[in-house]
């Protein structure tokens, strides 16, 4: 899950050098935490659905893909709509994920 610190960019720059590395440093162990948390609840999903008899598999590369292509074409359809804020998410968050 996507968790980003969101801090005004002003206010950033007019922090000491000290204070952006203890940002930076908390973040990258925020990163390592996060994934580990994540791989646990991954596993404890799949042990709850192997247990109710569903399959369950690990995606590769390119399923992930094809996901992505019908998520955009069907899922993120309310995204499309007249809101302006909402229309930008869907590439925010792409551009986030590929950083």
């Amino acid at each position: 899950m996507l968790e980003p610190l969101l801090m005004s960019k002003a206010v950033y720059d007019g922090l000491s050098a000290d204070a952006k590395k203890a940002i930076a440093d908390v973040g990258e162990s925020m990163q390592a935490f996060g994934l580990a948390e994540a791989k646990k609840d991954d596993e404890q999903i799949a042990g709850i659905y192997t247990k109710a008899g569903v399959a369950v598999a690990d995606m590769d590369s390119a399923a992930i893909e094809r996901w992505r292509k019908i998520a955009e074409a069907e899922a993120w359809k309310d995204f499309r709509r007249p809101q302006r804020r909402l229309r930008a998410l869907p590439q925010l968050a792409q551009a986030v994920s590929a950083a």
